[in-house]
This record gives C-alpha cells, structure tokens and sequence, in this order.
C-alpha cells in the first residue's frame, strides 16, 4: 500500500531536485548537486562510524538511487575515479544497476586493479570489509543477476521512501538526521510525543554518555513526566560526538495496550 501523503510530498520536492540538476548540466561550473548530495550522506556516515565505513542507510540509499535514476551512464562514468573509496565502488555498482556495457565495466575493472583501498560496508551485525578491485570484480562475477532498469530504480526509491515516511511518523524525535540531532532540538522536547492520534508516552529511560578527560560518563535517567529538568541539565552538557539513548520506552496505543517502542540512538551534533 503507498503511502499517498508521502508520495505527494516526495514526488513535489524529487521534481524540484531533478530539474536543479537538470539546470546544473547547462552551466559549465555548477557542481552536481544529486552527485554532492549522495557523497555528503556518506561522508557523515563515515564520520558517525568513526571512519569505520558506511551502513549505506535510507537517506543514503536514496540519494543513490536517486542519482542513479536521474543520471545516464555517461555522465557517472566521471565519478568512478572519486577519492572515497567506497564511492568509487558504489558508483561502479550503480553502472552495473543501469545496464552500462560489459565493454566499459571491464576497462573501469582493468584500470583500478591495483585499487586495494579499503572501505567497510554492512550493518551492526554483519560488516563486510572490502577492497574496491575486489568489491567491483564481485559485482563483476554476478553481474547476470544483478541487472535492473530505471523503472526498477523508481521503484526502489518509491519503497524507500514509503519507509522513511513510515518511520519519521512513528518517531517522537524530529530533525533527525542519519541518527545525528542538534542539541537545541533535542532541549526543546517535552517529551516523547507521536505525531499519530492516540498514541501517549507513559515512561523512558534516556543515557546520556561522554567521554570526559579521556573517561566514558554514562548518566542514566528513568522518566515517567516526560524531559524534566534534571535530564534536560545533563543533555545541556553533551559536546559534539555524544550520545544520547532512549531505550524501554512505553506507549500507549490507541487500543489501550501498552507496547514498549523501538529504541532510540541519537548522536549529538
């Protein structure tokens, strides 16, 4: 089922960004802004993961695809030779996603043979460590299966969006970002409110942890009055790179039961 407020909005603003890129192609010094786009969400994951490597996340995800969709083949060719490694192999992918020749995907393979830069990719749970000639000749040998159209790519990003919006409107936190919040929203929460009807908060747990003098501090807080103000003083003194959790969070729903919600980890920006 689509989310139909969602694709309203999202089809609005992918217009407005697929025609900023458009108008970009027609100046010769205009950076392209899907392409920096893409390559800023991975620069804040690698810096979230502390250079580690990227999760390849939704906002991520759909800046690629995204960039994908709206690029022909010529025009992502250039960013094969990108310095972030795991751009260069992503964008590789990309190639392969769009149906790029085989005759071009083997010269790109035989130019970066000595590309033994590393880059991490995967979830919490399963992390994959690659080299880029390695992860581009592993799409290479499955490259049978892994050929998609652009209507496929319309699809992907349809889905991921739906997600997105799925999950912003279950979050009681706004302007989150790739799991990174300003600290000024977060000390302007009362509580843990959800946007949807019926929906109450009745209790949290929050820890605040910081690295002090070298030193972990973790400060933990059980609250069933929402952001009082002992929690709020001990986030007023979170610095940037601290990390914030709300975990055993209770809510109401609308059918009387209490459900304890997925918990939330946030990093201070």
């Amino acid at each position: 089922m689509l989310c139909v407020l969602k694709r309203n909005l999202y089809i609005y603003f992918l217009l407005l960004q697929i025609l900023a890129g458009q108008y970009c192609y027609g100046q010769n010094n205009c950076r392209d802004t899907l392409f920096d786009n893409f390559k800023n969400n991975v620069l804040i994951e690698l810096e979230n993961n502390h250079g580690k490597g990227v999760q390849l996340d939704e906002e991520t995800r759909e800046s690629y695809l995204l960039l994908l969709s709206t690029h022909s083949i010529e025009t992502l060719l250039p960013y094969v030779e990108d310095p972030i490694p795991v751009v260069r192999a992503q964008i590789f992918y990309g190639l392969i996603i769009k149906n790029a020749d085989t005759t071009i995907l083997k010269e790109i393979v035989n130019k970066h043979l000595n590309d033994t830069a590393k880059f991490t990719t995967g979830s919490t749970d399963v992390i994959i460590q690659w080299t880029v000639i390695e992860s581009m000749q592993a799409h290479m040998n499955s490259l049978i299966y892994n050929k998609r159209s652009n209507a496929d790519l319309n699809g992907w990003i349809e889905n991921i969006r739906c997600m997105r919006y799925e999950n912003e409107r279950y979050s009681p936190i706004a302007g989150v970002h790739h799991g990174i919040i300003d600290k000024d929203s977060l000390l302007k929460l009362s509580s843990l409110s959800y946007s949807i009807d019926g929906f109450k908060t009745i209790s949290f747990t929050i820890t605040t942890y910081s690295i002090i003098g070298g030193t972990a501090r973790e400060r933990t807080f059980r609250s069933r009055h929402g952001m009082t103000r002992r929690i709020k003083r001990a986030i007023g003194k979170s610095k940037p790179g601290d990390r914030i959790f709300f975990d055993d969070i209770k809510v109401k729903f609308p059918d009387k039961l209490i459900r304890t919600m997925t918990p939330i980890a946030l990093k201070i920006k």
